[in-house]
C-alpha cells in the first residue's frame, strides 16, 4: 500500500499484514524511485491500483479557483496518468510474460456531464483507461476501472461506524469501502481474465440513463 501519510500506512500494514511504501501522487519526479523500490519489495510488480483522488465539492462552475483546478488535476488525473507510465516502463523492463493489472478508480461521475474539476477528471480518466487497454491488449495487460458511488471515506464526511444514511444513492445509505474492494479484487483476479478496458460503475444503475426517469 502507499499513500502521503506514514504513520497511517505503517498502522494500516501492519493491521493487514502487508508491506509499504511512502507516495504523494503530485510529486511526479519520486514515481521511478518508488515504482524501483516496490518492484524490489515485492520481487517483481504485476499489478497497479490508482486509487488516490481528491474532490474539493466546489458550488459550481464559477466558485472554482485555479489552485482547486490544478490540485484536483494533479492528483486525480496527471498522478494517475504518469504513475502508469512508471509503472508500464518497469514491466517492459522486467520483460515479464505473466499477465499485468492496472486498476483506476474513477468515479460515478464519470458517467454523467459536469461542470466541476472532478467530474472532468474523473471522465478523462475513464478516456484513458479504454485508451490504454486497446492500445496494451497484446502486451499482456489488462487495464479496467472500478466507478463507485458515494462510498464512506474521510473525503465525504462519513464513518463506517456512524450513520450511513445517504439520500444521494439508491440504497439511501452511504456505500462500504469493503463493497467497492470485493469489485476491484475481482478485476484483479484471474476470474476476470476476458474483462479488458471495462468501467464499472458501483452505483447499483442510479446513472443508468433510463427514459422512463
Amino acid at each position: 500500500i502507499a499513500g502521503r501519510n506514514e504513520q497511517t500506512l505503517k498502522s494500516s500494514a501492519e493491521e493487514i499484514d502487508c508491506k509499504y511504501l511512502p507516495l504523494d501522487v503530485q510529486n511526479v519526479d519520486s514515481f521511478k524511485t518508488f515504482i524501483d523500490d516496490a518492484d524490489k519489495l515485492l520481487g517483481g510488480v504485476n499489478c497497479l491500483v490508482n486509487n488516490a483522488g481528491i474532490s474539493l465539492h466546489e458550488k459550481g462552475f464559477l466558485e472554482v479557483s485555479t489552485d482547486q483546478f490544478d490540485s484536483q488535476f494533479d492528483t486525480n488525473l496527471r498522478g494517475a496518468f504518469f504513475l502508469t507510465q512508471c509503472f508500464i516502463n518497469k514491466c517492459k523492463e522486467n520483460a515479464s510474460e505473466e499477465t499485468k493489472n492496472i486498476l483506476f478508480v474513477s468515479s460515478e461521475t464519470s458517467t454523467t456531464v459536469d461542470e466541476r474539476p472532478y467530474g472532468l477528471t474523473k471522465a478523462a480518466m475513464n478516456s484513458l483507461v479504454q485508451g490504454l487497454a486497446y492500445r496494451y491488449v497484446n502486451d499482456g495487460y489488462r487495464i479496467n476501472a472500478i466507478a463507485p458511488g458515494v462510498t464512506v471515506s474521510d473525503m465525504v464526511g462519513a464513518k463506517a461506524d456512524g450513520d450511513l444514511t445517504c439520500g444521494y444513492n439508491v440504497t439511501k445509505r452511504y456505500y462500504l469501502p469493503e463493497e467497492v474492494a470485493e469489485v476491484a479484487c475481482f478485476l484483479l483476479s484471474d476470474a476476470s481474465n476476458c474483462l479488458n478496458g471495462q468501467i464499472l460503475v458501483c452505483n447499483e444503475g442510479k446513472t443508468i440513463n433510463a427514459r422512463w426517469k
